[in-house]
Formats: structure tokens, sequence, C-alpha cells
């Protein structure tokens, strides 16, 4: 099988989950987001060391430019999940004055995420929590040239 087809397959069975995921609550969506942050935490050692070995990044740095902003990112979103949800007032036309109008957000799908080999963990992580809280499907492609962590990645 190549890779079109394998692509194909995945992005079929996250079609099937599209359904279930989009009626997912704020609750549950908060509750995907602390398990990301506990497995991040997990392994967090790990995640450094494939740093420093696919880019030679120092610990400090790696936490500074790596780790750091998905936690903040996973924050942020846990905050403000319950108030992005919240169906917002829309102002009525003229013509429409009696009626009640309401912006209601929705998940748009399935999410492709790739990520680039100068930062792998933080610019596939920060996208993945967004699309988590937005209540998306999501596939997530790891960059190729930044081995180490990709697998870290692959394996949990």
């Amino acid at each position: 099988m190549n890779s079109n087809q394998s692509l194909s397959s995945l992005f079929n069975s996250q079609q099937q989950n599209l359904d279930e995921i989009k009626k997912t609550t704020a609750s549950a969506r908060k509750e995907k987001l602390i398990k990301l942050k506990n497995a991040i935490v997990a392994m967090e050692m790990e995640i450094l060391k494939d740093l420093h070995n696919d880019l030679r990044k120092s610990e400090f740095k790696a936490i500074f430019s790596e780790l750091t902003p998905v936690y903040t990112e996973i924050k942020f979103a846990i905050k403000n999940l319950d108030r992005w949800m919240k169906p917002k007032k829309v102002l009525s036309e003229i013509q429409n004055i009696l009626a009640k109008n309401r912006l209601n957000y929705e998940p748009k799908g399935v999410c492709l995420i790739i990520s680039l080999w100068n930062y792998p963990f933080q610019l596939m992580i920060s996208p993945f929590v967004s699309a988590i809280a937005a209540g998306n499907c999501c596939i997530l492609k790891p960059s190729e040239i930044s081995y180490y962590t990709s697998s870290v990645l692959k394996k949990n």
C-alpha cells in the first residue's frame, strides 16, 4: 500500500469519528487537553533528549522554545474553552427585528497537522491543542528530518 492509500484510509477512519467528536462538550475537550498535558509531562525527559539528538538543543532552549509554549497553549485553551463554545448573540437586521440571531461555533472536520523540522514538537502539538479545543479530528504528520522527536511522538 502506498502512502496516498494509507493517508486516504486514515482520513476515512477519522471521518467516521467526526460526528461523535463534534458533539463533545467543553468538559470532555478539557479532559482531553489535561490527558495530553499529563502525557507530555510523563515523557518530558525523553522529548528533551530527542530534541538534543535531532537539533542539538540544550535542555534550557528546548524547554523554553518547545515545551513552555505548548503548556501555555493548553492552559489558555482550558481557561477559555467554555467562553469560546458559548453561542454569541448577533444583532438582527431591521426586517428581522423580532428574530433571535445567534452565532454558533462548530468544528470544521478533520485537520492535517504537518510538523516542521526546526521546532518539531511545538509546531505539531500547539496546533493540535487548538484543534482539540475546537472539537476537530486530527491527523498528525511528524517531520521525517527530526527523526528522534518524530519517533517519540509516533510512540505515544
